[in-house]
């Protein structure tokens, strides 16, 4: 992985985060083709879906700590793994 593209993900990397996140964005915009028209509305959907769950006392809350502490620990389980353990294919 040398050249231009290297060059590009270094200068990425080097970005503030929330420049990273601007970037990000753009990216998967350009890259996904596929508009699904119906989509904000099964969001909404599915937050009322929950908020009803929650107040017939069938969900329960959760912090938004203890949220993101989980959702690290899962991302990790499907992030690169570093060039070490994987023969040095990652950009890491």
């Amino acid at each position: 992985m040398r050249g231009r593209f290297h060059d590009l993900v270094l200068q990425a990397r080097g970005l503030p985060i929330k420049e990273k996140a601007a970037l990000a964005r753009l990216l998967i915009e350009e890259l996904d083709t596929s508009v699904d028209v119906d989509a904000e509305q099964l969001w909404i959907d599915e937050a009322q879906r929950r908020y009803d769950a929650y107040k017939r006392g069938e969900l329960e809350a959760r912090s938004g700590d203890e949220v993101m502490a989980r959702a690290r620990t899962v991302s990790n389980d499907w992030l690169p793994i570093s060039s070490s353990s994987r023969g040095g294919n990652d950009l890491r």
